[in-house]
């Protein structure tokens, strides 16, 4: 998950927490969209950075501790700045969620000392972070009820351009959880048309309105398990890939982690045996092609045909 996303899901848990009867584990989960043992993680995180955190007994809940309210929040200047510098990278596109993060960068500001506040303001630009640089732009006319949906559990009618198929067709779906992936909003859920869990683009859905029926998320579903083995959000069998990294392009390789599942070979003449698990290869084979000569698809063969096809292609249309 991007470091953007964990941040807005803690500020989140923190808001819930704050309320003088706390909430639960499970409503968390529920609330953010997120397995309980996500909660737990987030909750251990919170402890872990001095937040003081209690439970209820009596309601079986998690709230802040008397001496824990979000008013008395203080931050350093380096604090306030690294997370004043994280939205602001959120907030430099058009996205549903810019309001909503330009008044959380106001109360960082709130939150910081008084006595430091004019030496926050006066500090020059040290970081430039850019976490979105070609946001595929979301009209929060389209977000804003799919985000209500979650949290209500209606069921939603919409019409969805599948770009694949060049068609848009009307379809009732169940949306789970709004997800930012790569460079664009999606939606995961159940859709009935097709009788299966799909991930539609935000962008490419249009007359959307509630359904008068309401719908259950299964237990069962989790976004980690559900995006397990995704190169970013592709879904489709689980394939695995073997690529042969010559010495020339074996560097980036080491130094980067590509994959969850990423499997690293030294071979005797200083090339590298690439070794991952994923859904599907259409991603892949982006990344294959973006690194140009020096990749070699040893397995499956049907990917590395489909490298070779889609080079043949684009030498083509460069002659």
């Amino acid at each position: 998950m991007p470091s953007s996303e964990k941040l807005i899901r803690l500020i989140q848990v923190l808001s819930q927490l704050s309320r003088s009867d706390g909430a639960s584990v499970a409503t968390l989960a529920e609330n953010l969209g997120v397995t309980k043992r996500t909660i737990y993680r987030d909750l251990q995180l919170l402890a872990e950075a001095g937040i003081p955190l209690g439970p209820d007994p009596v309601n079986k809940s998690h709230r802040l501790s008397s001496t824990g309210a979000l008013r008395t929040f203080s931050f350093t200047l380096d604090e306030a700045s690294a997370l004043y510098h994280c939205l602001e990278g959120l907030c430099n596109s058009e996205q549903p969620l810019r309001t909503l993060l330009r008044q959380a960068q106001s109360k960082i500001f709130d939150a910081v000392d008084p006595a430091l506040q004019e030496e926050f303001r006066s500090r020059p630009q040290s970081v430039d972070i850019r976490l979105i640089s070609r946001l595929v732009s979301c009209d929060p006319k389209i977000y804003r009820p799919i985000h209500d949906a979650i949290l209500h559990r209606q069921r939603l009618q919409l019409n969805y351009y599948a770009k694949s198929r060049n068609e848009k067709r009307e379809r009732d779906f169940d949306p789970y959880i709004i997800s930012y992936r790569g460079y664009a909003w999606y939606v995961i859920g159940f859709c009935h048309l097709e009788q299966q869990m799909k991930i539609l683009r935000l962008d490419r859905i249009s007359d959307i309105r509630q359904r008068e029926e309401s719908f259950e998320i299964p237990a069962d579903f989790s976004l980690e398990t559900f995006f397990a083995g995704s190169w970013n959000i592709e879904q489709g069998p689980l394939t695995h890939v073997k690529l042969k990294v010559s010495p020339e392009k074996a560097h980036h390789f080491r130094a980067e982690s590509y994959h969850s599942s990423q499997k690293l070979e030294e071979l005797p003449d200083g090339s590298l045996l690439f070794s991952v698990t994923v859904q599907g290869t259409k991603e892949i084979s982006r990344f294959i092609l973006g690194f140009g000569p020096g990749i070699e698809v040893v397995a499956p063969l049907g990917l590395r045909k489909q490298i070779r096809d889609q080079a043949k292609l684009i030498a083509e249309a460069n002659r």
